[in-house]
């Protein structure tokens, strides 16, 4: 049995959608990604040896997991997420981009690690997570003294829209959190703004907070605008299949998201949440 969390990729009926979906979000991240790791690299070189041991927490398609080894060729890498499916991806990416990496299809919440490492990171998974305070804790327990650890992830509460956000008292939104609490399937969307804090509590220092602003009306962010509302596109078949809404109440709520979106007089911004910190 699967275990429980938000948006469990294996058993989401929409997983091809949804799959295609997290490919070119990842591709879209890449420069991001590749600048942001190129400079903690980069300060760490000057602060300690490059990390022996890195492993990528909920790595998804792999493309971090295959771009870390690419800025850490010294370094063994380590892929570890609980998606069977997505572990298989990230193993046929791996193989076409030539480079080796460990793979660990389990579940953090409940894995005995035998290895600890230089350098955890993880991006957009603590907030699907089941119990995302217990993997945090996970997490640093298996970094070495002096150890970095990198996490990314969202917090929709500090998302800003003007006018009102379109989903607002919506039935979409009612479907959604019927079917949240009905399934209890944890996870914390609001886990952004807590990162800083989570990593205090658990001995990490010199903890640095950068927060990136995603404007999601600007005329040239179509892509980001897709990928965002390819997220309500690929649950509403699950509230469907809940009983909690019909595909024409849930498709005319995400028309009117749409609609707004794509209207450059209109705010729409979204964060992501980078915080970075050494274990004590």
């Amino acid at each position: 049995m699967e275990p429980p969390g938000r948006f469990i990729f294996d058993s989401r009926p929409t997983k091809e959608a949804e799959l295609q979906r997290l490919i070119r979000l990842s591709e879209y991240y890449q420069p991001l990604m590749k600048k942001l790791l190129t400079r903690y690299k980069d300060i760490d070189i000057d602060r300690r040896s490059p990390p022996q041991r890195i492993i990528d927490i909920g790595a998804g398609t792999g493309h971090t997991t295959v771009l870390l080894k690419s800025i850490f060729p010294e370094s063994e890498v380590t892929y570890f997420d609980s998606s069977l499916q997505l572990t298989e991806v990230a193993r046929e990416k791996a193989k076409n981009s030539g480079c080796k990496l460990f793979f660990l299809n389990e579940d953090i919440h409940t894995y005995q690690f035998s290895q600890t490492y230089d350098l955890a990171f993880s991006r957009f998974a603590l907030k699907h997570l089941y119990n995302p305070l217990l993997s945090i804790s996970k997490i640093v327990n298996i970094l070495n003294s002096g150890g970095r650890i990198l996490l990314i992830d969202k917090d929709v509460t500090a998302n800003i829209w003007y006018p009102a956000f379109p989903l607002y008292r919506s039935a979409f939104i009612a479907a959604l959190n019927r079917y949240n609490k009905q399934s209890h399937r944890g996870g914390d969307s609001t886990i952004g703004r807590k990162m800083k804090t989570l990593l205090g509590k658990n001995n990490i220092k010199q903890i640095e907070v950068e927060i990136i602003p995603n404007y999601l009306t600007d005329l040239e962010n179509a892509e980001y605008r897709e990928l965002q509302l390819g997220v309500y596109s690929n649950l509403l078949p699950e509230l469907v299949q809940a009983g909690f809404i019909t595909s024409e109440e849930g498709q005319k709520d995400i028309d009117k998201l749409k609609t707004f979106l794509e209207n450059p007089d209109h705010l729409a911004v979204s964060f992501d949440f980078i915080v970075t910190g050494i274990k004590d």
